[in-house]
This record gives C-alpha cells, sequence and structure tokens, in this order.
C-alpha cells in the first residue's frame, strides 16, 4: 500500500517548499495577481489588476441583453481588446 500522497512541493513529507527552491539567485521577476471574474463579489487576494475597475459585466448583460453567461464572455472580450494597456501597466 502506497500511503505517500502528499502533495507537498520540496519532498521530504513536511508539506513546505524550500525557500528558493528551483530559483536562480539572479532571477528578478515579480509577480502580479490579476483577477479576470466580471463576476466575482470579492476575491480573496489583493489583484494588481482586477478586470471589475474597467467592466461592469451587469451593465454589459443589460447593454447588450445577455444573460450572465454571455456578458461574463462578453466582458472577457471587452477586456481583452484593451489587453495592451494591461501590459503597459505591468511594465512600469
Amino acid at each position: 500500500d502506497d500511503d505517500d500522497d502528499d502533495d507537498d512541493d520540496d519532498g521530504d513529507g513536511d508539506g513546505t517548499t524550500d525557500e528558493g527552491e528551483g530559483c536562480s539567485g539572479k532571477d528578478k521577476r515579480v509577480g502580479y495577481f490579476l483577477n479576470l471574474d466580471p463576476a466575482a463579489k470579492s476575491v480573496p487576494f489583493g489583484a494588481s489588476i482586477d478586470i471589475r475597475d474597467t467592466v461592469d459585466y451587469k451593465e454589459v448583460m443589460k447593454q447588450h441583453n445577455l444573460g450572465p453567461n454571455g456578458a461574463i464572455m462578453t466582458s472577457l472580450n471587452l477586456f481583452a481588446t484593451k489587453f495592451d494597456q494591461v501590459i503597459h501597466i505591468l511594465e512600469k
């Protein structure tokens, strides 16, 4: 019977990841959190970019006579047309 089903990252069974594992000392990348759910009431993290700041999916639903799923998809498409602006913000 194989009871070793732990999904930890460093393989020592304690459920943790060794700090810096897999990263070289010269890796200077910065991470960002993006919320791409226009219908989210809240997100459990501080989003660097939040689609809800630029697209109101309920307004999209009204303007285009769409249901919730159609409004979400249309909101994502509208946001995608401005993604060059998102990249510009992240590059600052």
